[in-house]
């Protein structure tokens, strides 16, 4: 198979798994599920989308030469956490005060 197919069919499969992702988060609200479980399905497709974007489109995996470009990818996930969570903290706290 050659690579350019291979490409390709990682595209399709990708974009599929996607659609379907979503589609279950969709579906978690449209059949009116209790607030727990909709949210975990939320967050499971969440998770599920994000790792087969890395996969797929991003061409993200655990081999040796491309684990530089995970590790960034995980730093900047940090730095996001920390600037998102403190905005939260502050926030909050000064909802407190007022």
């Amino acid at each position: 198979m050659s690579e350019f197919r291979r490409d390709v069919l990682r595209y399709l499969v990708g974009a599929v798994l996607c659609a379907w992702l979503t589609l279950a988060a969709f579906a978690a609200i449209i059949l009116d599920l209790p607030r727990t479980d909709s949210m975990a399905v939320i967050a499971v497709a969440a998770i599920a989308q994000i790792v087969v974007q890395l996969f797929c489109f991003l061409h993200i995996d655990l081999n040796r030469r491309q684990r530089e470009d995970l590790l960034l990818i995980l730093f900047s996930i940090l730095q996001l956490a920390i600037m998102i969570g403190g905005t939260i903290w502050v926030m909050t706290d000064l909802h407190s005060r007022m």
